[in-house]
């Protein structure tokens, strides 16, 4: 019970650190990403930023499959929905400042990311150990 919330903690954690890493890299490159009031108008940033959140997405789950070894889409799922109540916090935070389809599509793709994640990793789990059972 404890490796397996703090597999999906983990990931959790994984996803934010990531996130606020990416953000903060993306607004040096692009200084003028956000207008004086914290609004982001530019249809080609949000787009990037929910590319981002696709990308972390699928690498939490991954992280979480891995550290929990065992059972990886039900753990995988949990992180889903722990960061879909998150985001859902968060979202609501910046309704005033970015378009309602940013907010929609940015928790739409949260599930099915970390669980893609989980499944990318059961797939690299079972080809190394055909592998393995291959060369011996």
């Amino acid at each position: 019970m404890i490796r397996s919330s703090l597999s999906v903690v983990s990931g959790s954690i994984v996803w934010a650190l990531l996130w606020v890493t990416a953000n903060g890299v993306i607004q040096n490159i692009i200084p003028d990403i956000a207008r004086g009031d914290g609004r982001i108008d530019r249809v080609s940033v949000l787009v990037l930023f929910l590319m981002i959140s696709i990308v972390l997405s699928i690498l939490a789950g991954y992280f979480t499959a891995w550290t929990i070894g065992k059972k990886e889409i039900p753990h995988t799922v949990t992180l889903g929905i722990v960061q879909l109540l998150i985001g859902i916090l968060v979202q609501m935070q910046y309704l005033d400042l970015l378009p309602i389809w940013y907010h929609a599509l940015f928790l739409l793709f949260l599930i099915p990311g970390n669980v893609y994640g989980g499944y990318l990793r059961i797939r690299y789990k079972d080809r190394t150990r055909q592998a393995v059972v291959q060369t011996t």
